[in-house]
């Protein structure tokens, strides 16, 4: 989803959020955002049915942001870091070092990785761009979390004030002589560590990744695993809709190129995910992988759909089968707005259709969150009080507007009345 402004998200979601909740395919439990964690936004989301988690990104790049690039110890200190956040599930980082050492790799070309040259890659990022997708990463513990912050704290800072409790392990930079640290260092640590309660995951951890088996001419043989946890992905919409805005750009060209770069990520998100592994997957679909090289399997073969069903259609006017029965069909229009078109809207909401937890009390929304009894044609039951209860906050909303407009328009006529002598 796109917000205008981060720190409103409980407002900027609510009607995004109550809509794609009515979706019959839709089923969120969870929702990843930094406000959603908030004491005083938490019970929001809780009357929604929804758990407020801060995602792991989020979470990283807080500290991050603060240190300095420049300093010699600056990778090191993030893959400190994220150790101290989270560790890699055994049997899975056990098989990933096995194949690295003995040289089955396919990326490598048959190099056989040392210990020395894992460590290598480890101290960079190289190792968790390359094979973060073959693990798993589990959370450690709150309490645990906080502990291992205050130890990296230590491990890295250049100055201690409590050299005997908390002596200092780091140092300056021996080329720049600055520290890693900045002044908002220190301050954005405590508050990861007041918000590490939120980090956990929602579900169990076999829960929390589908699997997608190796190809069969694959000569690592591992499994690769897609998180379900909020990833930076998403942060790439919001970065180009921001870029366009500050250059001038209309909003309906705005809103076809990113609708066209929305629709072609889809399509690669759906084409990785055609090779997520069942319980009982199909004798065909792994015929269809052996056939298909190792290097071209992740390659999406068509992104238009549309001209896809042309074809079959052509093909089926002649009495010919489809030959491409996989192509998806363009689903109707629900009436939901996207881009420019739903900050166009959030912003003419305004503040006499919000609730006293900040959440959306328009028209569209209340369809959406109270369904309407086809039998009946009247409210279900459940959700009368809480309509009675809306019913009410609006009109006293809409009274307290007539009496301001009253009393306006008692002073603009006795203003009137007064003629000059």
């Amino acid at each position: 989803m796109l917000l205008p402004r981060t720190l409103l998200v409980t407002k900027s979601v609510s009607s995004a959020s109550s809509q794609e909740n009515a979706r019959q395919d839709v089923d969120a439990a969870t929702v990843t955002s930094p406000m959603a964690t908030t004491s005083h936004k938490e019970g929001f989301w809780l009357q929604m049915g929804v758990q407020g988690r801060l995602g792991l990104f989020h979470y990283e790049q807080r500290v991050i942001r603060t240190l300095r690039k420049q300093h010699v110890d600056y990778s090191q200190a993030i893959t400190d870091l994220l150790s101290s956040i989270y560790s890699y599930y055994v049997p899975n980082y056990e098989k990933l070092l096995k194949v690295l050492k003995s040289g089955k790799m396919s990326s490598s070309k048959g190099k056989k990785y040392s210990s020395e040259d894992i460590a290598e890659m480890k101290r960079s990022k190289v190792f968790r761009e390359r094979y973060d997708k073959y693990l798993h990463k589990v959370i450690h513990e709150p309490q645990t979390i906080r502990q291992n912050l205050d130890d990296w704290f230590c491990k890295h800072k250049a100055t201690s004030s409590d050299p005997t409790n908390k002596p200092a392990g780091g140092r300056l930079d021996p080329v720049r002589m600055i520290t890693l640290f900045t002044v908002d260092t220190k301050t954005t640590l405590e508050a990861c560590k007041d918000k590490a309660q939120y980090l956990s995951d929602p579900l169990p951890l076999d829960q929390m990744y589908d699997k997608i088996l190796p190809n069969p001419n694959s000569s690592h043989q591992l499994t690769e695993f897609l998180s379900k946890r909020g990833e930076s992905k998403l942060e790439a919409f919001h970065d180009r809709l921001a870029h366009f805005a500050n250059c001038g750009m209309r909003s309906s060209l705005a809103d076809n190129l990113n609708l066209a770069g929305t629709a072609r990520f889809n399509i690669s998100i759906h084409h990785k995910r055609s090779l997520v592994t069942t319980e009982n997957p199909p004798e065909k679909q792994l015929l269809d992988r052996k056939s298909i090289p190792v290097m071209w399997e992740r390659v999406v073969p068509y992104y238009n759909h549309s001209e896809l069903w042309h074809v079959n259609n052509m093909s089926k006017s002649v009495g010919s089968e489809h030959p491409f029965p996989g192509a998806e069909i363009l689903p109707k229009s629900n009436g939901e707005k996207f881009f420019s078109n739903y900050i166009t809207t959030f912003n003419n909401i305004g503040k006499e259709q919000r609730g006293p937890a900040s959440e959306c009390l328009c028209q569209d929304c209340q369809l959406c969150c109270h369904p309407i009894d086809s039998s009946s044609a009247n409210p279900t039951t459940s959700t009368q009080a809480q309509q009675q209860k809306q019913q009410q906050q609006r009109s006293i909303a809409v009274v307290h507007n007539n009496k301001k407009k009253k009393s306006t328009t008692v002073t603009t006529a006795s203003n009137n009345t007064k003629s000059p002598q």
